[in-house]
C-alpha cells in the first residue's frame, strides 16, 4: 500500500518536472546548473539574491562576483571538470566561489569547516583538487599538511580572493564577456559531496 503511495508521487513528481521543464532548458537539453544563476539574473536583476547578517546582494552584483571568482580559477587553471574543494563557512563568499566554480564547469566539493584535521586530510587527499577556496581557515589547512605529513597542498584561494568591486555593468553579457561555456552532457558530475 505505501509502496503504491510513493509510486504515485513519484509519478506526481515526474508531471510536475515536465511541466517546468522549459525553464531550465535550451533547444530541449537540460541547462547546466551554473547557467541557472546567469538566466535568473537576466531575468531579475535587481531582486535580492543572498542575504546574511552583514549585507545584501542583488543578483546582478551576485552574478559579478561569480564571474569575477570564475576567472580567477580559470587564471590558477582550473579547467572543466577539475575538482575545487570550498573549505569555507557559510557566508555570501561560499556561494560566490560555489557557482564560479559551476560557471566554469568544474566540480564543487564543499567541506564541512568542523571535520576533525584527519578526515580533512584524508578527503583532500581522495578529492585531488586542483585549488582550495578557503577563508579565514589557512593556519588550519597547514597544521593538516604538517601534522598528516602531507607534501603540500594545491593552489589555496585565501581571503585577499574575495575582495570584489561591484560591477556598474548594467547587463550580464557586459559582465561575462562570453564566459558561458558549451554545454556538457547532462550526467557529467558537478557536485562531490563526503558524508
Amino acid at each position: 500500500r505505501s509502496s503504491d503511495l510513493l509510486l504515485g508521487k513519484r509519478k506526481d513528481e515526474a508531471r510536475n518536472f515536465e511541466k517546468l521543464k522549459h525553464l531550465y532548458s535550451v533547444n530541449g537539453k537540460l541547462m547546466f546548473v551554473g547557467d541557472l544563476l546567469r538566466r535568473t539574473t537576466e531575468r531579475t536583476p535587481l531582486k535580492s539574491a543572498l542575504i546574511d547578517e552583514n549585507q545584501s546582494i542583488s543578483y546582478i552584483q551576485f552574478y559579478s562576483r561569480v564571474v569575477s571568482f570564475a576567472n580567477l580559477l580559470l587564471k590558477k587553471g582550473v579547467v572543466p571538470r577539475d575538482n575545487v574543494l570550498l573549505y569555507c563557512e557559510n557566508s555570501i563568499d561560499f556561494y560566490v566561489a560555489y557557482f564560479a566554480v559551476w560557471q566554469i564547469r568544474a566540480v564543487v566539493v564543499p567541506v564541512n569547516t568542523f571535520l576533525h584535521e584527519k578526515e580533512l586530510a584524508e578527503i583532500i587527499q581522495d578529492a585531488d583538487p586542483k585549488v582550495i577556496v578557503t577563508k579565514g581557515l589557512e593556519a588550519k589547512l597547514n597544521k593538516i599538511v604538517e601534522e598528516n605529513h602531507m607534501e603540500a597542498l594545491p593552489t589555496v584561494l585565501n581571503e585577499e580572493s574575495f575582495l570584489f568591486r561591484d560591477s556598474v555593468a548594467a547587463t550580464v553579457e557586459e559582465i561575462d564577456g562570453g564566459l558561458v561555456g558549451d554545454p556538457l552532457d547532462s550526467d557529467e558530475l558537478c557536485l562531490l559531496l563526503y558524508t
